[in-house]
């Protein structure tokens, strides 16, 4: 497996020569960007390649509940295709892919040790959760139609190539969508024309969550690997801290003052003891609470990818504990 430092650099570098502070304080979350030849090439297909897909699809662990064929608009799981044949996971996919299809594996990084600690490593330098969905499409060929995403994603291209449209403007456009807003294809639809960028093995494409993008295959085949973003926002940081602090103020787990024929009089008061209670508070948060939450777990996250074996976890603990013993015998 590639180490840990490589794979840092590979994390760092999804983001091109600006490097990770200027995509935090100037692109992430405002505007979709292309980096071309962010990766080397070579080591954009040491983390997943066709080969090592079908082998993947072909083992003991293959990730066969997040597999999902895409063909005619519609979506089939491959599982069930799988279940009615009695031939490889892989020849199931392929009658697919030659007839158009594309094949989408979900959460790849759950099957794939290589892709496992390349998430975390991403969640540690963009201080985000991560996951990596993998798309394979054949060539001249469209993939899904236009839709966002809920989550900030970084499109890593590993085979082949791809044609992308990313519309600007769409029909009740949301900005910054959080997972609560249901994808409608009736309801947004792509306004104006799209700017296209097509990318290659090694580049990188990044999105913010509710950038509207689609997708066509050039004269060959692609495959590419979809890093999902998922930042603890202002909002969520807001009902952590009010969580923790109806802990310590018993006013705040009252009921709410209210009734089914209440009126403007009722309203009005619930918007005052909001108000006050908002203006109590506002001196008590400690927002470093959380955070320091948020760097434990993904720094355990960190700490179990490094440890190959329970084994490697236990003595690092002995040796933990026996530096603690000779501590306290030289005292």
């Amino acid at each position: 497996m590639t180490k840990t430092n490589d794979l840092t650099a590979l994390a760092i570098r999804l983001t091109g020569p600006g490097g990770v502070q200027f995509f935090d304080t100037k692109i992430r979350e405002r505007r979709a960007q292309a980096f071309s030849g962010a990766l080397d090439p070579e080591a954009a297909r040491d983390l997943m390649c066709l080969s090592a897909l079908e082998k993947l699809l072909d083992g003991p662990d293959a990730p066969l509940e997040g597999t999902d064929i895409f063909h005619g608009g519609h979506i089939l799981r491959l599982m069930d295709i799988h279940h009615r044949s009695n031939r490889r996971v892989s020849d199931v996919s392929a009658e697919y892919i030659a007839k158009g299809a594309t094949l989408r594996v979900r959460d790849i990084d759950r099957s794939s040790p290589m892709l496992a600690a390349f998430t975390r490593t991403v969640s540690r330098v963009y201080a985000a959760k991560s996951q990596i969905n993998l798309y394979l499409t054949p060539p001249a060929t469209a993939g899904f139609p236009p839709h966002f995403d809920n989550t900030d994603v970084f499109i890593l291209q590993v085979a082949g190539s791809k044609k992308w449209s990313l519309y600007h403007e769409y029909s009740n456009r949301v900005p910054l969508p959080d997972p609560d807003v249901a994808w409608e294809p009736e309801r947004f639809q792509p306004l104006g024309e799209a700017e296209t960028h097509t990318v290659k093995v090694g580049d990188v494409l990044y999105l913010p969550r509710g950038a509207m993008h689609s997708a066509v295959c050039t004269d060959e085949e692609s495959l590419h690997l979809t890093i999902s973003l998922k930042p603890l926002t202002v909002a969520e940081l807001l009902q952590r801290e009010l969580h923790r602090l109806s802990q310590i103020e018993p006013g705040l787990r009252e009921r709410a003052v209210w009734s089914v024929d209440g009126g403007e009089a009722e309203e009005d008061d619930l918007r005052e003891t909001m108000r006050g209670w908002l203006e109590r508070l506002a001196g008590c948060l400690d927002p470093a609470r959380t955070i320091a939450a948020e760097r434990e777990a993904l720094n355990a996250a960190e700490f179990a990818s490094r440890s190959s074996a329970i084994s490697d976890v236990i003595d690092r603990l002995r040796r933990r504990t026996d530096r603690s013993r000779e501590v306290h015998e030289d005292r």
